[in-house]
């Protein structure tokens, strides 16, 4: 029986498990396939095209038939060198429900396209009419008939509006804002609100109460079984048990017995013993004491008076001790110590000279503090102080500077110059710096962006002062993001602002300064102060005691008395037994899972 139950858990497992991975396993692997083939034709499409052309738009029409999205940055042809950002996303259904694949490819043409708006020809047709597109999607939703309104960039003429699924219809059109109402799609997304799935469960159950079984959706008919207890029949013996209490006279002829289901009344057995309770009787007793501090002696229970005797001795006669402090301060204290005896001032200090005051002429190169990007002026004077000299000194002829790159140092020392720029298009200050187009006017011959700006940033630094400035060109960045507004500059108002920010090194100085004058060092004088005190005599004589001491007997016992007790006592028949339930309870499989499904519309605005 437990090999059937385990086959069919495995069958069980393998169809609930181990199939459902597989086959989302392959169906994944199918469609990204599909999904790659697909973009790949596209991208090859646009670049042989020069852009999204009618053909590119029809092709883009059938895939999102087939469930894939394609979405272009910039509408129609574009110029030679431009870029075009091509989006996907592609929806399948898979085991565990909707799935989505996503991405987006860059890439550059290469074509010229032909036509007198290129300037290639010399065609006088007029330029053709190119029907744009533009793709949205309307936001999930619960409800599958709903209007949304999107606002279609450049939009003049609404030729018509297509959607991926079910029923799309224009409400109305107010600039480039359009109305529309969707209806009639399918749900791409299926979310569970609640609920849950249980699989069927058997369990085995002891110790219950009732043969019903009913608890946490587990049910079932338990047996019963005896849980704990016996049956006990009737019975006597013969008890005997004591009393103690500390007088004879509190015994009573019989006492009452009752334990472990057995009564009855007892009665004195013989008469009542004698016993020691708690303490003990300690004997009287002397012994010998030497080295005591005291003539009474009271310890551990003996007492007794000694008698005093010498232990050792030594006499120290009068001594004066002296010592002598120096000092440049003339600063001493009251006392000093000496072999631990404290030593007193003796009159005043004497003073003596050590070393004569001094007067010479030095000079001295000092150098400043600190690099800069200008020359600064060192201070007329310079305040010396070294080895006792000191005195103020002046400068002698002109400062010299020492002059250093900063790109020399470790780390470099670098600047940072910002630069705003203007500008009528925006898809320029969303590009690289290196291929903005700064007005020509300003430029030399041949001269790139970067170079322009070099330049140009150079020429400001050294108007600012900085010596010999060199803007390092892979530094050249955006440091903002663009600000929109309307900015005036030159006499004229742009839309776009956006700020260039560059690192460049420059020319640092520092000065040194020659200085000359006369240093004095003042003389230098000791001063030395005398120490004395007298020792007086000392006795050092040590005494003790002896002599015999007595403990006296003592007696802390306490007597109790013990009485026997003898009878028969009975017990009754008993039945102490318990009986439970217990058994194999059963859960049903149950699922209450709840769902919401939503829906979303990819549409295509046709306009030109």
């Amino acid at each position: 029986m437990s090999n059937l139950k385990g086959a069919i858990l495995a069958t069980a497992l393998f169809a609930a498990v181990v199939f459902p991975f597989l086959l989302m396993m392959s169906i994944d692997a199918f469609h990204q396939h599909a999904f790659l083939k697909m973009t790949e034709e596209v991208t090859e499409l646009v670049k042989e095209e020069g852009g999204v052309s009618e053909h590119v738009s029809q092709v883009a029409e059938r895939l999102k038939k087939k469930d894939l999205t394609v979405t272009f940055s910039k509408p129609g042809l574009v110029k030679f060198g431009e870029d075009i950002v091509i989006g996907y996303e592609y929806n399948y259904q898979n085991v565990r429900g909707k799935k989505t694949l996503d991405g987006q490819d860059k890439i550059v043409i290469m074509k010229r396209s032909i036509g007198k708006n290129w300037n290639n020809s010399n065609e006088t047709n007029p330029p053709t009419v190119i029907t744009k597109s533009y793709f949205a999607r309307t936001p999930e939703s619960l409800q599958p008939d709903k209007e949304y309104t999107f606002t279609v960039p450049g939009l003049k003429n609404l030729l018509g509006v297509s959607s991926d699924m079910g029923k799309v219809e224009v409400v109305r059109v107010e600039g480039e804002k359009v109305t529309v109402k969707v209806s009639g799609g399918k749900v791409v997304k299926t979310v569970q609100t609640g609920g849950t799935n249980s699989l069927a469960d058997e369990k085995y159950v002891t110790g219950e109460d009732t043969a019903a079984y009913n608890q946490n959706g587990y049910t079932g008919t338990l047996e019963r079984y005896l849980y704990s207890g016996k049956l006990m029949p009737a019975d006597s013996k013969v008890i005997t048990t004591t009393k103690t209490a500390l007088f004879t006279s509190i015994f009573p002829g019989s006492i009452d017995y009752g334990s472990d289901g057995y009564h009855g009344t007892l009665l004195k057995n013989g008469n009542p013993v004698k016993t020691i309770f708690s303490g003990e009787y300690t004997p009287s007793d002397t012994k010998w004491i030497e080295g005591a501090t005291a003539e009474k002696y009271n310890h551990d229970g003996y007492v007794g008076t000694l008698e005093r005797y010498t232990v050792s001795e030594e006499y120290i006669p009068e001594k004066n001790i002296t010592d002598s402090l120096t000092s440049i301060t003339n600063t001493f204290p009251d006392t000093i110590v000496k072999d631990g005896v404290t030593l007193y001032r003796t009159g005043d200090s004497k003073k003596s000279i050590l070393t004569d005051q001094e007067t010479k002429i030095i000079s001295i190169e000092v150098g400043g503090p600190r690099w800069h990007w200008a020359k600064e002026t060192p201070s007329s004077t310079y305040n010396y102080s070294k080895d006792g000299y000191i005195g103020t000194l002046q400068a002698i002829g002109n400062p010299t500077y020492s002059t250093k790159h900063s790109s020399e140092w470790t780390p470099a020392i670098i600047g940072i110059h910002n630069t705003n720029y203007y500008s009528n298009n925006l898809s320029e200050l969303n590009g690289q710096v290196k291929d903005i187009n700064i007005n020509p006017n300003g430029r030399l011959n041949g001269e790139s962006a970067i170079e322009y700006i070099v330049r140009t940033n150079e020429a400001t630094l050294r108007a600012l002062g900085r010596v010999n400035p060199k803007i390092i060109e892979n530094s050249i960045r955006w440091k903002s993001s663009i600000e929109y507004g309307n900015f005036l500059y030159n006499g004229i108002y742009y839309p776009y602002k956006r700020v260039i920010t560059a690192d460049y090194t420059f020319d640092v100085f520092r000065w040194f300064q020659v200085y000359g004058g006369n240093v004095t060092k003042d003389a230098v004088y000791q001063y030395t102060q005398e120490y004395s005190a007298v020792l007086p005599a000392s006795d050092s004589r040590v005494y003790a005691y002896k002599g015999t001491v007595t403990k006296p007997a003592t007696d802390t016992r306490i007597y109790e008395y013990v009485q026997d007790y003898t009878g028969t006592v009975t017990r009754p028949e008993m039945d102490t037994r318990i009986y439970k339930y217990r058994g194999k309870v059963v859960r049903p499989a149950s699922d209450t899972r709840t769902y919401e499904d939503y829906y979303q519309y990819e549409l295509n605005f046709q306009y030109n």
